[in-house]
């Protein structure tokens, strides 16, 4: 699906939020400890899901951006609830990443703002594709990209599960819509 067309209109809620959001999503350095602070409350939420990751892992930590990377955090009445990033993998690809909600702000349509964010600035850095990887017991997240417009993909890197979507024309890659 052309970027220009995923955007041409504000995206459509499927229903109301619980309540009005005050959401401010902002760039943000990813080694800073707002960051950081994020960043591990996801890994402590995630671990128990892998068993074979919950013990004697380290503690995450996040490398500098490069010149096309973006990490934001999405600030909800000046608190931090959410994070996300876009690393580039080449030229015309970059990878979706650190895509974390508190549980206490899920369902509420942050995760999708902090999406859409992302796919907007990928559309202003001048990419064409982005991926993303997630495990396979975060249902929640993996229907949330689906909605988006990924699709699955063959697996790479550690997680079982990747979804793939397509920025802006890309190519010969076919974007399944279910």
């Amino acid at each position: 699906m052309a970027l220009d067309e995923r955007f041409s209109a504000a995206p459509q809620l499927h229903h109301e939020p619980r309540e009005p959001l005050n959401l401010r999503i902002d760039n943000i350095d990813p080694q800073g400890e707002l960051a950081l602070s994020l960043l591990r409350d996801a890994a402590a939420e995630v671990r128990p899901l892998y068993s074979s990751t919950a013990e004697g892992t380290a503690t995450p930590g996040n490398t500098a951006l490069g010149p096309r990377d973006v990490y934001v955090a999405a600030m909800l009445n000046d608190m931090p609830v959410a994070c996300g990033s876009i690393r580039e993998l080449d030229t015309t690809t970059a990878e979706v990443r650190r895509m974390y909600v508190h549980r206490d702000h899920r369902r509420r349509h942050v995760g999708r703002a902090v999406l859409l964010h992302l796919m907007s600035e990928a559309h202003r850095l001048g990419y064409q594709c982005l991926c993303l990887e997630t495990g396979n017991k975060q249902r929640g997240a993996m229907a949330l990209y689906e909605r988006l417009g990924f699709s699955r993909v063959a697996p790479f890197g550690e997680c079982m599960r990747i979804l793939r979507a397509s920025v802006m024309n890309c190519g010969s890659m076919s974007v399944s819509r279910n």
